[in-house]
Order: structure tokens, then sequence, then C-alpha cells
């Protein structure tokens, strides 16, 4: 996925090992009309979870995207369609997984609404999918009061 500009997947590594990837963290960018847009993704290898690191590389991972991972506009010399700044972020979440929701809420994300069996899961289950948002403008207000 990143092979070519721009790399929107991440590893996750700890500080004490950094050649062992304990997970990833990414964006898809929307396209046309929402390419203002993107769907934040995430997985946490599971002797890492429940000790805060995900939230940790969610805040930094929404700062950096916001923040400064911003195209100009400008066509780049490759021919490639430029990067358009992000504005808001999103993220479907599966109906059991209720440590991930605390995540996204944990890091300014606000639930928006739930997809009613929108998923059918690895082991044929139809679930729910909880839909949560955070604009550029929210993400402004919710740091501010960290």
């Amino acid at each position: 996925m990143n092979k070519e500009a721009p790399h929107n997947n991440l590893f996750l590594t700890t500080l004490s090992d950094p050649y062992t990837i304990i997970g990833g963290i990414g964006l898809k960018p929307g396209s046309d009309i929402q390419a203002h847009t993107g769907e934040v993704g995430y997985w946490l290898a599971e002797p890492y979870q429940g000790k805060g690191l995900m939230k940790e590389a969610l805040q930094g991972f929404v700062e950096w995207t916001f923040l400064h991972r911003q195209g100009d506009g400008s066509a780049p010399a490759d021919g490639k369609p430029p990067e358009t700044r992000k504005t808001r972020l999103f993220a479907g979440v599966f109906a059991e997984n209720t440590a991930s929701m605390r995540i996204l809420e944990q890091c300014g994300f606000v639930k928006e609404g739930v997809q009613k069996g929108q998923i059918v899961t690895r082991y044929g289950e139809i679930t729910d999918l909880h839909l949560y948002g955070l604009t550029v403008q929210d993400w402004e207000v919710w740091r501010k009061r960290r």
C-alpha cells in the first residue's frame, strides 16, 4: 500500500524494540467531492492491547493528518492528482469492539450513527457498524480542552 505516495499507512513499534511491528494505523483518502475526508483504520497485536498504546498512536496520527499532511492543491511533477488537506476523519467499528469505540472517543471522535446489519464478520455473523467522525474544527476545540 505504501509503494507510491502518498504514504498513508504506518507500522507501529515500541521504543524498546523498533524492529518488531506491533500494529498499524492508516488513512484511506476520500475521493472526488469527499477528497477532504479520510477513513482511519488501525490494529494492535493482542499482547500490546489495553496499555494505552493505540490511544497514543491515534492521537499522534490525527495531529499529523490535520496539521502536517497538507497538499497545496498544485499539480505534482509526476502528473498524479494533488493531495488534498484532510478536514474530516471517520472510522467504522464493529458493534462488539467496545475498546476501539472508547479509543476513538478518547481521541475526540464522536459517534455519528449505527448501520444495522452492515458487516459480515470473518465467522459469517452479521453485526452492526458504529460510525465515528471528527472534523478539524472539533479536534482543535478538543485539543485545547485536553
